[in-house]
């Protein structure tokens, strides 16, 4: 006599081992997506935290190679003077960049710097006090904080600030035919691909 089960039943068993292995495979899968996503978005994170140091660091030279004061019009006031333009390159003070943003971040010729796609910046400049640069200060002082936001393009938002205080390289009365550097930039690159980067020398904008 066959002592096998009705056909009914097995298949009935074979349902519901199906059932129970594609729950198990969904479950690993999303475990494993969610695993990929997080790598993915730290791999992304870390990418563009690389990047906004290049750019801030560009930039901030840029900023602090400027003199502290607009030697031909020196109100106090931050921002561009009145006898200036919009025009980044003529810009003569590191204030004047106070109220700056750029969707498209760029060299003085006004060429995109390399890996700066999608990126967008944003500069103010306060009078802070000497003994805590944390302070902001309503009246002018000998020390200027500059503030810089950088946004990716995943809208992540990076932070940098750096001080510039009067008592300078650039200020000083200079022999004639003097030659003072400021900052050193040079381009690197690898794989086809380019990266930008700056570096300002410690003569100009500490004191003592």
């Amino acid at each position: 006599m066959n002592s096998d089960p009705p056909f009914n039943k097995r298949r009935g068993l074979s349902l519901i081992e199906t059932t129970v292995a594609t729950l198990l495979v969904s479950i690993s899968l999303v475990a494993s997506l969610n695993t990929m996503a997080f790598v993915l978005t730290t791999t992304s994170r870390d990418a563009h935290s690389q990047q906004a140091s290049q750019l801030a660091q560009f930039l901030l030279t840029e900023i602090v190679s400027r003199p502290f004061a607009d030697a031909d019009n020196a109100t106090g006031a931050l921002g561009i003077e009145t006898d200036e333009t919009s025009v980044r390159a003529t810009w003569d003070d590191c204030d004047d960049y106070h109220g700056w943003n750029s969707a498209i971040i760029s060299n003085l010729d006004g060429v995109a710097l390399a890996n700066s796609l999608g990126w967008s910046c944003a500069v103010s400049v306060d009078y802070c006090t000497p003994p805590d640069p944390n302070v902001v200060s309503v009246s002018p002082t000998s020390l200027k904080r500059i503030n810089l936001t950088l946004v990716s393009p995943s809208a992540q938002t990076y932070s940098y600030t750096t001080l510039r205080c009067a008592e300078g390289m650039l200020l000083a009365t200079q022999m004639t035919n003097t030659n003072v550097l400021a900052n050193a930039e040079f381009s690197l690159t690898a794989n086809g691909k380019s990266i930008v980067s700056a570096a300002r020398v410690q003569n100009q904008q500490e004191s003592d």
